[in-house]
């Protein structure tokens, strides 16, 4: 019997990332079963505006954390500018 393992994909979050995808799918999801923005916020354990900034990203289907757009911190000229 041969047993076939399904590659996973790895999501690297940020340490300081509030939510995981799974939390924003589940605020996007009761959000339309009317549940109120701030029974969320304090079920979820952030601030209403996260719970909005959420809800606005959720609308586009993006509930991944995004990357900084700064270039200029990544690059070598900044760091060594320190």
């Amino acid at each position: 019997m041969i047993k076939v393992i399904r590659k996973t994909t790895v999501i690297k979050i940020h340490k300081k990332t509030k939510l995981t995808p799974y939390h924003r799918q589940e605020i996007w999801r009761l959000c339309h079963k009317k549940i109120i923005v701030i029974d969320l916020a304090k079920c979820f354990m952030v601030g209403g505006s996260t719970i909005y900034n959420v809800l606005k990203k959720a609308q586009l289907k993006l509930f991944v954390p995004l990357t900084s757009k700064n270039a200029s911190c990544k690059t070598i000229s900044y760091l060594i500018k320190l």
